[in-house]
């Protein structure tokens, strides 16, 4: 898995952008990041001429690769106060059934490096 977070910009909100395989033999669903220090996260997705809408969850099938490049899809936190870059914040990855603690570090190019 590769996890980048932007620089937070000055409406205190932050994308995450990610590339992450389901190596397993079972669907995955993810469920999005949350934030310790963030007011709200949500998985955004574009659809296009400028609008966007909310998912609740993404399925993730065996061998398939989930890209939220920050263009078609990311995850939106609001609420962030001077995240510059080289900074870290504590976050939980979430899935259906499980919940990863990870921490972020803020980086200058918000692109997962798989692109």
């Amino acid at each position: 898995m590769d996890v980048r977070v932007s620089p937070a910009k000055e409406k205190r909100q932050t994308h995450i952008t990610l590339v992450m395989e389901n190596r397993s033999a079972e669907r995955i669903l993810f469920e999005g990041i949350t934030v310790t220090a963030a007011r709200r996260s949500r998985i955004v997705a574009s659809l296009g001429n400028g609008a966007t809408t909310t998912l609740d969850s993404i399925p993730v099938a065996p061998g398939e690769i989930l890209s939220a490049d920050g263009e078609a899809l990311w995850v939106e936190v609001d609420g962030l106060v001077s995240l510059a870059p080289g900074g870290m914040i504590e976050a939980t990855i979430n899935f259906e059934t499980i919940v990863i603690p990870i921490s972020l570090t803020v980086n200058h190019d918000s692109k997962p490096s798989s692109w």
